[in-house]
């Protein structure tokens, strides 16, 4: 009889009990890819990389849109390779951790304070949002020219 009874109990407590982890939300900032000329309507082939990582974010991928993640360290620069063109992206921040949940703990937020890149196919710079959480927005607009940055020797 006290078998039985501890049997039950121990199955009781097995079943009750529950993961109370869940995997923190993810901040990461988005920007979108246009054109300065509006008559051009191709998708760009977009690689990037950050500087001083080993992770390539995205390789070789048509897209119009693309999210990257910043670190706690308040800097975050990633070299950005548009139609084989490099450039290279500094977002500057400040990280704010933020409580989620008991289920999921802290994340970081993000305040992008300045945006700054090279200007071989990159030409203007525009921030839509500021403020970088669990909500994937765009936060940034990358204005591309046309041209390829190579020239032809005659």
């Amino acid at each position: 009889m006290k078998q039985f009874f501890f049997s039950i109990i121990l199955i009781v407590a097995t079943v009750a009990c529950k993961e109370v982890y869940d995997t923190p939300p993810e901040s990461r900032v988005q920007l979108g890819l246009y054109y300065t000329n509006e008559d051009n309507s191709d998708t760009p082939l977009l690689t990037t990389y950050g500087l001083g990582q080993d992770s390539i974010w995205y390789d070789a991928e048509n897209t119009d849109s693309f999210l990257l993640p910043l670190s706690d360290a308040g800097v975050s620069t990633f070299v950005v390779l548009i139609d084989s063109v490099a450039d290279t992206l500094q977002i500057q921040y400040t990280p704010q951790v933020t409580y989620e949940s008991m289920e999921s703990g802290f994340y970081y937020t993000f305040w992008i304070q300045t945006v700054m890149s090279t200007a071989n196919k990159i030409d203007k710079i525009f921030l839509t949002d500021t403020l970088v959480n669990e909500n994937w927005h765009e936060n940034i607009q990358l204005y591309l020219n046309d041209s390829t940055a190579f020239t032809v020797a005659d």
